[in-house]
């Protein structure tokens, strides 16, 4: 699947009936990400919210690609012949991972499709909140997991996009730092800690992000700050 072909008036009717609108797929292309972040836009939009469409469609790139990259590793174990839940297998693996599963990517990708493995992306207006709910079908590791809280922890105390950069980035684990700028950058538009949760069970994980509905009003245009916007831009993107 590249494209996306949804339009506005099925947007509405999954807003109006609170029916939750799901897009799945395996290798999920920059094409369809780009589609999955053009319909969280006009989901917000309608909801008169259109001034965090940029802070929340960095949020949710980071969190498809973060979820791809989850599914991306467990075929490359696989084809290796690693034990991903063995810890000396583990280490070996990550240590492989990012020079040989993304100078062939297109064969993991195609190994991931083949294999089942897929990011599901879920948006659901449900008891006053616009539910966006990212899964995959690869159940977290306990490692990766401790890891995740680690940095959700080490968020909650820093102020600044860039204070995070500095002291949190770890090059061998990219989800930890990416969540961390998830943390800052909703709470910089009124999205409390308690309103992003990861889940796990048996064969998969699920990250939601739960904005209520009466977080910005129209009136509210100017609460996002320029400084926030050359923040996220100046984000580097990880492979």
């Amino acid at each position: 699947m590249n494209n996306i072909n949804i339009s506005d008036n099925e947007i509405k009717y999954h807003i109006n009936k609170g029916e939750p609108l799901v897009i799945k797929d395996s290798k999920i292309s920059r094409e369809l990400e780009d589609g999955l972040v053009n319909v969280l836009t006009r989901f917000l939009s309608h909801l008169g919210k259109e001034n965090i469409s940029d802070s929340l469609g960095y949020c949710l790139r980071e969190l498809i690609n973060n979820s791809k990259k989850a599914n991306l590793k467990r075929v490359f174990f696989l084809d290796q012949n690693l034990d991903i839940n063995d810890k000396d297998h583990y280490e070996k693996g990550m240590s492989l991972f990012k020079e040989k599963a993304f100078s062939n990517l297109d064969y993991y990708l195609d190994l991931m499709e083949k294999k089942e493995y897929y990011v599901q992306t879920y948006y659901h207006i449900y008891k006053n909140r616009f539910n966006i709910i990212i899964s995959n079908n690869a159940q977290i590791l306990p490692q990766e997991m401790e890891r995740i809280n680690q940095k959700i922890s080490k968020g909650k105390i820093f102020n600044s996009v860039d204070e995070a950069m500095r002291l949190v980035f770890d090059d061998t684990e990219g989800a930890g730092f990416g969540i961390v700028i998830i943390i800052l950058i909703l709470r910089k538009i009124g999205i409390s800690d308690n309103n992003f949760a990861i889940a796990t069970e048996k064969g998969s994980t699920h990250i939601r992000i739960a904005m209520p509905l009466d977080l910005i009003t129209e009136e509210d245009k100017d609460f996002i700050s320029d400084s926030l916007i050359k923040e996220i831009n100046s984000i580097p993107q990880f492979p």
